[in-house]
């Protein structure tokens, strides 16, 4: 893959061929499948599962696909190529991650079930855009070998938190949370709060992709900087909950229930006695 002045994508030495032919060179709607399976993948990365080392397998395909973009057909076709990686990848996401929130449709589903399909298919749509903005961001500042990588992060660090900030907001599922959710990991927040956890996990998670391109022993040093940022942040919550008083107060005791109460029981009269029993 030849690289110009106006087209600044890696120089594949040696890359292996199923990434090049498979992520890089994908077209249509090979490239989308690509894209909106990526994004589902890396909603295990959230709870119930918590699976967050996917997104080291995901976040590398996202890098790939916008390698794959070309200035060769002009700005705009840059910008729709670059919008539409990011929008697959956000759309598989949320699909995946927020498909739950159909479940209340289902509460006197004779008469919301009908909207099921559209709240759980609407908002994920809607939700990818902020992806796609973010992938645009990244695209035009887009540099070669392991810059690119920060380059990604730093861009949809910005654009989750316009997620979560713009009409209204909805930061539900970031990106950070994945790492939030071993408590060590978590601790970092204190200091840089969900957005900057974000960030830090966006730029650990796609580090992989360095190995591939450039070519030459240090494309490993990023992969590896990236596990050295783990055990860092590790070793500090490990030591932070470790040494951090909680605090009590004398003689108040507090007591969560959660009955696990299926949706649609909250909303029948007849419940209402065995809803006050389970409680």
């Amino acid at each position: 893959m030849s690289v110009t002045a106006a087209d600044p994508v890696p120089v594949w030495n040696g890359l292996d061929r199923f990434v090049a032919a498979r992520l890089v060179l994908a077209e249509g709607w090979t490239r989308r499948l690509i894209a909106i399976t990526a994004g589902a993948l890396s909603a295990l990365a959230m709870p119930p599962f918590g699976f967050f080392p996917v997104l080291a397998l995901t976040l590398p395909v996202l890098v790939f696909l916008l390698d794959g973009t070309t200035a060769a057909g002009g700005r705009a076709r840059l910008i729709l190529s670059a919008f539409g990686a990011g929008w697959w990848f956000g759309f598989g996401y949320f699909l995946a991650g927020l498909y739950w929130i159909g479940a209340a449709f289902l509460v006197q589903a004779d008469t919301f079930a009908w909207l099921l399909p559209f709240a759980v298919t609407l908002l994920p749509a809607g939700l990818a855009f902020f992806f796609g903005f973010g992938t645009i961001l990244a695209r035009l500042a887009w540099r070669r070998g392991a810059a690119r990588i920060l380059v990604l992060a730093a861009a949809l660090a910005m654009s989750e938190w316009a997620r979560g900030h713009l009409l209204s907001g909805f930061p539900w599922n970031l990106v950070g949370y994945s790492l939030a959710q071993w408590l060590p990991f978590a601790q970092i927040a204190s200091a840089v709060g969900s957005y900057g956890l974000t960030l830090i996990a966006l730029a650990v998670f796609a580090a992989p992709a360095a190995v591939v391109a450039p070519a030459g022993g240090r494309r490993w040093r990023y992969p590896v900087a990236a596990g050295l940022v783990l055990i860092a942040l590790g070793a500090f919550g490990t030591w932070r909950l470790k040494t951090t008083k909680v605090g009590t107060v004398p003689g108040v005791t507090l007591r969560v229930v959660q009955p696990a109460i299926p949706q649609d029981e909250r909303f029948r009269p007849e419940a209402k006695a065995w809803i006050l029993e389970r409680y």
